[in-house]
């Protein structure tokens, strides 16, 4: 549901931006973002283990979200980097990295992510 009430800074084109990307991202593109930007707050509402969250991104994802497999996780991924929601293209799930598991989330999800993100949330 969009919580288009909530007063926080944004234009009136940006609104029809985001209402049309409410229309057109599926569940798997917000349950992406939704783990990226709230990862503990994801796996206790989905009832899953933190300790899923290990390994690399091809490692995990496939366990955060099990109703996807890895190949379609890294298409939204990629989708949700070029709308400038990610600041990590789906590359990421290719890399060799020194780090795994919880240390790789970090920060992934940009300015213009979590001001979606606070667009189409009802709890500020």
């Amino acid at each position: 549901m969009v919580n288009s009430l909530v007063e926080f800074e944004i234009t009136q084109t940006e609104k029809e931006f985001y209402l049309n990307l409410v229309e057109n991202l599926s569940l798997l593109h917000l349950q992406v973002l939704s783990f990226l930007a709230f990862p503990n707050k994801y796996l206790e509402l989905n009832g899953l283990d933190e300790s899923l969250v290990s390994g690399g991104f091809s490692s995990f994802f496939p366990k955060v979200i099990p109703t996807a497999n890895v190949e379609i996780i890294k298409l939204a991924f990629k989708d949700l980097y070029s709308y400038g929601f990610t600041n990590t293209d789906s590359s990421i799930f290719n890399t060799m990295t020194s780090s795994s598991g919880w240390s790789l989330l970090g920060d992934r999800v940009s300015k213009n992510g979590r001001n979606f993100i606070n667009f189409i949330s009802i709890n500020q």
